[in-house]
Protein backbone atom coordinates (compact mmCIF):
# COMPACT_ATOMS: atom_id res chain seq x y z
CA UNK A 1 0.00 0.00 0.00
CA UNK A 2 2.81 2.29 0.76
CA UNK A 3 4.03 2.60 -2.88
CA UNK A 4 0.25 2.78 -4.00
CA UNK A 5 -0.46 -0.84 -5.13
CA UNK A 6 -3.83 -2.19 -4.02
CA UNK A 7 -3.38 -6.30 -3.23
CA UNK A 8 -4.97 -9.07 -3.66
CA UNK A 9 -4.15 -12.04 -2.35
CA UNK A 10 -4.29 -15.86 -3.65
CA UNK A 11 -4.92 -18.84 -1.50
CA UNK A 12 -5.54 -22.50 -1.05
CA UNK A 13 -7.61 -22.41 2.12
CA UNK A 14 -9.11 -19.75 4.68
CA UNK A 15 -6.42 -19.39 7.05
CA UNK A 16 -4.65 -16.11 6.02
CA UNK A 17 -7.47 -14.54 4.61
CA UNK A 18 -8.77 -12.31 8.12
CA UNK A 19 -4.91 -11.92 8.46
CA UNK A 20 -4.63 -10.82 4.85
CA UNK A 21 -7.39 -8.28 5.33
CA UNK A 22 -6.43 -6.64 8.40
CA UNK A 23 -2.48 -6.41 7.02
CA UNK A 24 -4.22 -4.36 4.06
CA UNK A 25 -4.73 -6.29 0.90
CA UNK A 26 -8.20 -4.92 -1.05
CA UNK A 27 -9.37 -8.79 -1.57
CA UNK A 28 -8.74 -12.13 -0.82
CA UNK A 29 -9.05 -15.15 -3.48
CA UNK A 30 -9.55 -18.49 -2.49
CA UNK A 31 -8.39 -20.47 -5.89
CA UNK A 32 -10.02 -23.74 -3.99
CA UNK A 33 -13.67 -21.99 -4.80
CA UNK A 34 -14.03 -21.26 -8.89
CA UNK A 35 -16.74 -18.14 -7.89
CA UNK A 36 -13.91 -16.20 -6.61
CA UNK A 37 -12.14 -16.36 -9.59
CA UNK A 38 -14.39 -14.90 -11.72
CA UNK A 39 -14.20 -11.48 -13.13
CA UNK A 40 -10.38 -11.67 -12.61
CA UNK A 41 -9.16 -12.14 -15.97
CA UNK A 42 -7.13 -8.88 -17.25
CA UNK A 43 -7.23 -7.56 -14.13
CA UNK A 44 -4.05 -7.09 -12.31
CA UNK A 45 -0.85 -5.46 -13.47
CA UNK A 46 2.17 -7.37 -11.42
CA UNK A 47 1.87 -11.04 -9.91
CA UNK A 48 4.58 -12.19 -7.32
CA UNK A 49 3.90 -16.62 -7.51
CA UNK A 50 5.06 -17.78 -4.80
CA UNK A 51 3.15 -21.17 -5.18
CA UNK A 52 5.65 -24.27 -3.84
CA UNK A 53 3.58 -26.72 -5.83
CA UNK A 54 2.35 -27.50 -9.05
CA UNK A 55 0.10 -25.28 -10.20
CA UNK A 56 -1.73 -24.62 -13.78
CA UNK A 57 0.04 -20.87 -14.33
CA UNK A 58 -2.31 -20.27 -17.55
CA UNK A 59 -5.22 -19.53 -14.78
CA UNK A 60 -3.00 -16.66 -13.40
CA UNK A 61 -1.58 -15.62 -16.84
CA UNK A 62 -5.03 -14.29 -17.75
CA UNK A 63 -5.16 -12.47 -15.15
CA UNK A 64 -2.58 -10.04 -15.90
CA UNK A 65 -3.07 -6.48 -17.90
CA UNK A 66 -1.49 -5.59 -20.89
CA UNK A 67 2.33 -4.74 -20.40
CA UNK A 68 1.94 -6.42 -17.03
CA UNK A 69 3.95 -9.23 -15.41
CA UNK A 70 4.49 -12.34 -13.39
CA UNK A 71 7.59 -13.00 -11.07
CA UNK A 72 7.84 -17.09 -10.01
CA UNK A 73 9.13 -16.96 -6.87
CA UNK A 74 7.91 -20.54 -5.69
CA UNK A 75 10.16 -23.06 -6.49
CA UNK A 76 8.29 -27.00 -6.39
CA UNK A 77 9.35 -30.25 -6.66
CA UNK A 78 10.78 -30.86 -9.57
CA UNK A 79 7.87 -33.80 -10.35
CA UNK A 80 5.38 -30.61 -9.59
CA UNK A 81 7.14 -27.65 -12.21
CA UNK A 82 4.52 -25.90 -13.82
CA UNK A 83 4.21 -26.69 -17.54
CA UNK A 84 2.83 -24.38 -20.03
CA UNK A 85 1.12 -25.69 -23.20
CA UNK A 86 1.95 -24.24 -26.02
CA UNK A 87 -1.51 -25.13 -27.40
CA UNK A 88 -2.83 -23.46 -24.79
CA UNK A 89 -1.18 -20.16 -25.67
CA UNK A 90 -3.50 -18.99 -28.10
CA UNK A 91 -6.35 -18.98 -25.70
CA UNK A 92 -4.56 -16.63 -23.29
CA UNK A 93 -4.03 -12.83 -24.65
CA UNK A 94 -0.30 -12.91 -23.93
CA UNK A 95 0.43 -10.02 -25.45
CA UNK A 96 3.27 -8.34 -23.97
CA UNK A 97 3.17 -9.77 -20.74
CA UNK A 98 6.50 -10.54 -19.26
CA UNK A 99 7.11 -13.88 -16.94
CA UNK A 100 10.05 -14.11 -15.24
CA UNK A 101 11.76 -16.28 -12.12
CA UNK A 102 14.35 -14.42 -9.58
CA UNK A 103 16.82 -15.04 -7.44
CA UNK A 104 16.23 -13.71 -3.61
CA UNK A 105 18.43 -10.65 -4.29
CA UNK A 106 21.46 -9.29 -3.39
CA UNK A 107 22.53 -7.80 0.17
CA UNK A 108 22.26 -4.40 -0.87
CA UNK A 109 18.37 -5.12 -2.12
CA UNK A 110 17.57 -6.86 0.66
CA UNK A 111 19.12 -4.19 2.82
CA UNK A 112 17.00 -1.22 0.61
CA UNK A 113 14.10 -3.40 1.51
CA UNK A 114 14.46 -4.05 5.13
CA UNK A 115 15.32 -0.23 5.48
CA UNK A 116 12.04 0.59 3.64
CA UNK A 117 10.18 -1.15 5.87
CA UNK A 118 11.53 0.33 9.03
CA UNK A 119 11.24 3.39 7.42
CA UNK A 120 7.23 3.07 6.61
CA UNK A 121 6.66 1.11 9.64
CA UNK A 122 6.54 -2.43 7.58
CA UNK A 123 6.95 -4.87 10.27
CA UNK A 124 6.27 -8.49 10.14
CA UNK A 125 3.19 -10.29 12.15
CA UNK A 126 5.67 -12.74 14.46
CA UNK A 127 4.27 -15.75 16.19
CA UNK A 128 6.48 -17.01 19.44
CA UNK A 129 5.26 -20.60 20.36
CA UNK A 130 7.67 -21.55 23.61
CA UNK A 131 9.68 -24.97 23.62
CA UNK A 132 10.45 -26.33 26.69
CA UNK A 133 13.85 -28.51 27.01
CA UNK A 134 11.51 -31.40 27.91
CA UNK A 135 10.29 -31.16 24.33
CA UNK A 136 13.52 -31.08 22.72
CA UNK A 137 14.30 -34.62 24.30
CA UNK A 138 11.18 -36.22 23.20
Amino acid sequence: MALGAQVTVFDITEDKRQDALRLGAIKYVNVSRPAELQGLNNSLNMIINTIPSGHDPLVYLKMIRLGGEMAVLGLPPTAETPKISTSALPNVPLVKVYVYGSNTGSVSQIQAMMDYSVEHGIYPDVEVIPVRCSDLHS
